[in-house]
């Protein structure tokens, strides 16, 4: 595998089920009216960006969040946000400490790298991902 961002939850993208493990439920992880933008380690010093939802509208909405990282970077942290569209207005959030979804399975490791999304073009997001490794 090499550095990846994958669009779409389990049950519509291939390449997101296998980063999150093949999960036998393909909404596992996911709550209705969410999206996320979480990082996996995919082993050999490859990081993979899933960006999903439950549905395709929360999908949508965690895509629109990444599309537009100068309005969210601030709060891009951690290895996982929760997007939520409140009011016609996107919001994010880092998920709960309780759990409450999420959870990998299979051969892929979440990872503990910051969610480091402040790049202008190619090269510079080649760069953030060499300093995620």
């Amino acid at each position: 595998m090499q550095n990846d961002i994958s669009v779409g939850s389990p049950c519509d993208n291939a390449v997101t089920a296998k980063i999150m493990g093949n999960p036998a439920d393909c909404h596992q992880g996911f709550a209705l009216n969410e999206g996320i933008i979480q990082l996996f380690d995919t082993g050999q010093g490859n990081i993979a960006i899933v960006v999903a939802g439950y549905n395709p509208a929360d999908t949508r909405n965690a895509a629109a969040v990444l599309a537009n990282y100068v309005d969210y970077k601030s709060i891009l942290n951690g290895a996982k946000v929760i997007v939520r569209k409140v009011n016609n207005q996107l919001t994010v959030t880092q998920p709960s400490s309780s759990g409450g979804g999420g959870g990998s399975g299979g051969a892929t490791n979440q990872c503990s790298y910051p969610l480091k999304v402040d790049c202008n073009t190619r090269e510079e997001a080649d760069l953030v991902m060499n300093e995620w490794t």
